[in-house]
């Protein structure tokens, strides 16, 4: 069972999410800058990055796509972004799983359980 999550983002998304892996007694980090990826990303054992928060530099966050991607690491991907090319794109990159915004908090520990 994965322990150590790093959350990526600055939305109330991911404070939402942060409180309730907390309540569930388990380690958690946010990084909201791209220089703080690497550093938590090297002690997370899973990651939830919500890509909305870097909808205005389309750049950064290919660029965390790219990295995620490479790290080995589990990873989910919050967004509300329904196109299939976004999910297509996040699939390909690596990721476990791509949960449309918004959603119930249940949802997400359901389907964070199953990655589990």
């Amino acid at each position: 069972m994965y322990n150590k999550f790093l959350l990526i983002g600055s939305g109330s998304s991911i404070y939402e999410i942060k409180n309730v892996l907390s309540s569930l007694a388990l380690e958690v980090e946010i990084a909201n800058v791209y220089s703080e990826i690497i550093p938590r990303l090297r002690k997370a054992e899973i990651v939830i990055f919500d890509r909305d928060s870097y909808l205005s530099n389309p750049r950064l966050m290919k660029n965390i796509l790219n990295t995620l991607g490479r790290s080995e690491k589990d990873f989910v991907i919050l967004s509300r972004e329904k196109s299939t090319s976004a999910v297509f794109a996040a699939k390909e990159s690596g990721a476990a799983d791509y949960i449309l915004k918004p959603y119930n908090v249940r949802e997400v520990n359901l389907r964070l359980s199953a990655i589990l």
